[in-house]
């Protein structure tokens, strides 16, 4: 079926910016990038959902590319903060101050491969009980428990996507 109320913009290259009635807007590169606001994880398929059902996405398919969200406000002197999606799959944080992760509930940071935390001061951990599942305690006097831990698998915090 048709959308009589989406907006569309489509460029030449076939990257399209589209609102859906009911206020899910996407930015869709060809090359199955994209950034949505809305409900659902998904740009809508628009193929043959045009008038004459002859929409198809031809240019920049096979593109590698990544997602950058970039901002150094105040010019060339501004600070910079950046966040990348990588085309192979990192992600990369980056600020030239500092950045601040605060959550009112539960943090869970989730590794198959190796986590490092480096600092070039002080690297403080402060909670009521601290667990090491695995190694040995640095001293004697540090209220360390250490036991053996596993991975449990943690849903969205978005709920339904």
């Amino acid at each position: 079926g048709q959308d009589k109320n989406r907006l569309i913009e489509r460029h030449t290259s076939d990257f399209v910016r589209t609102i859906s009635d009911e206020g899910n807007m996407d930015l869709v590169h060809p090359a199955n990038a994209h950034i949505r606001m809305g409900k659902g994880e998904m740009p809508d398929d628009l193929e043959g959902r045009d008038f004459d059902g002859v929409w198809k996405i031809k240019h920049n398919k096979k593109k590698a590319i990544d997602i950058t969200l970039y901002n150094r406000s105040g010019g060339k002197n501004g600070k910079l903060t950046k966040i990348r999606l990588c085309r192979q799959g990192d992600i990369e944080i980056f600020a030239e101050k500092s950045i601040r992760i605060h959550a009112l509930t539960d943090i869970h940071v989730d590794a198959t491969g190796n986590a490092k935390v480096s600092a070039g001061a002080t690297a403080i951990i402060e909670a009521a009980h601290v667990q090491v599942c695995s190694g040995t305690p640095p001293t004697v006097n540090h209220p360390w428990v250490i036991t053996s831990c596993e991975l449990i698998p943690i849903d969205s915090v978005c709920g339904e996507v």
